[in-house]
């Protein structure tokens, strides 16, 4: 009886031990993507230039104003916005506020999926 009874504590922290593992494990990976940016919608200096000398072969850019670059990461939030119609998730989404403009870049197929002015109000 104290045998079997030490056999299912022993079995209890094995299983134990097994699940810290892998959720240390999934924190880990976790990190590790987040570090390598493969997570992230924040765009690098590098990316955004990137992003710019790609669109800028489609369409005169503004001259003067670098914009704000943001990556499509949700489509729920933009439902109903028929802007953002076609958008997939990937996409870039540059902001020039001087200029007034908004594109919708898709990066994969090099193309320019939308372009319209930007209204701001202030309300």
């Amino acid at each position: 009886m104290h045998r079997l009874k030490s056999n299912k504590i022993l079995v209890v922290l094995g299983i134990a031990l097994v699940l810290l593992i892998g959720t240390v494990a999934v924190f880990y990976v976790k990190l590790k993507k987040l570090e390598s940016g493969q997570n992230s919608s924040v765009n690098t200096q590098a990316e955004i230039g990137n992003v710019i000398e790609k669109v800028g072969r489609h369409i005169l850019l503004p001259k003067g104003e670098v914009p704000t670059i943001a990556t499509i990461t949700n489509l729920e939030d933009l439902k109903g916005q028929p802007f953002f119609a076609n958008a997939q998730i990937g996409y870039k989404v540059l902001i020039y506020t001087q200029a007034k403009k908004v594109m919708l870049y898709d990066p994969n197929k090099d193309i320019l999926v939308e372009v319209a002015p930007l209204n701001i109000s202030s309300q």
